[in-house]
């Protein structure tokens, strides 16, 4: 597709945006997305019970939480077992399997298994953020993108002569981004200025944001530009999590959403180098790996 007429941009754009990358999973499969990367021992022994609740606070091994009533209880979980992968945070719903018919304030609890994470019910959490525009600068640090807007930037000519309608028009404000190292590139001609690409980060846009995907125009027509993924080392796969190790200070973790052939490749992969492509986005605790395959060098 190209990008040279100008006229008709703001349609070009809503198709140009929903390329180089796929949506975010479906509501529906957050309950076994999360349950699938938590394989805790099920709480349908005998004698056990389990609670669904929504996590307020952790306070050492206290859990504070809110029944659908809206009552307020609090439980001992230094002994339960919890996914260490799903570190609970406040908002989060969980199972909670303990002995007896009817929980007690202050009681010790079997087993506490996230099943819908906050990250799915809150805005902002299950989708990347994403920018689009015309690079201005790269390097191996960093890359300058001067944003492609949806309608004519304010300030902008009046014309009713659509000739005259430049490409400047439609260009708004330049960010920097630092690109990670477990940053993935998706181009044909390479990336350089003047080219137009889909920048995929984290953080916030003004606030020292990190590139994690570069996608250029001249591949928004291929299949690879469905697929969003990282680079990394399979540090581990536990409790159905993959651990993928992207820096020296960077660990992000994957569920397979029971995919168990996958599970079993990365396994196999262990202490490798990979690609690692995912559905949803990397600002969750563990996010929703679709397909893995080894860098060869």
């Amino acid at each position: 597709m190209k990008r040279i007429l100008m006229i008709g941009m703001a349609a070009m754009l809503a198709m140009t945006v929903a390329a180089c990358g796929k949506k975010a999973a479906p509501a529906e499969s957050v309950e076994s997305t999360a349950a699938g990367s938590a394989e805790i021992e099920s709480s349908e022994a005998v004698g056990e019970s389990v609670l669904t609740a929504t996590v307020q606070k952790l306070a050492g091994d206290t859990l504070s939480v809110e029944l659908d009533d809206g009552q307020s209880m609090s439980f001992d979980i230094s002994g339960a077992a919890v996914s260490k992968a799903w570190e609970l945070m406040p908002g989060d719903q969980v199972d909670i399997g303990y002995d007896g018919e009817d929980p007690v304030d202050g009681m010790a609890v079997r087993s506490v298994v996230v099943s819908v994470p906050f990250e799915y019910v809150t805005e902002g959490y299950t989708e990347n953020s994403t920018l689009y525009g015309r690079i201005e600068a790269v390097d191996e640090k960093s890359i300058t993108v001067r944003e492609l807007l949806d309608e004519r930037k304010e300030g902008a000519p009046e014309t009713k002569d659509t000739a005259s309608v430049t490409e400047e028009d439609f260009l708004g404000e330049s960010y920097t981004f630092a690109r990670a190292p477990y940053e993935t590139t998706v181009t044909k001609d390479g990336v350089k200025p003047g080219a137009y690409a889909q920048i995929s980060y984290l953080g916030e846009l003004t606030k020292d944001p990190v590139c994690f995907r570069i996608c250029t125009e001249d591949m928004e027509e291929d299949p690879a530009a469905e697929r969003i993924g990282i680079r990394g080392k399979v540090e581990k796969v536990e409790d159905g999590v993959i651990y993928l190790r992207a820096s020296e200070d960077t660990e992000f973790r994957f569920t397979t959403a029971g995919n168990e052939e996958l599970l079993k490749q990365a396994d196999m992969l262990k202490g490798r180098e990979v690609v690692l492509n995912f559905s949803d986005s990397l600002r969750q605790r563990v996010a929703t790996a679709d397909s893995i395959e080894e860098i060869k060098v």
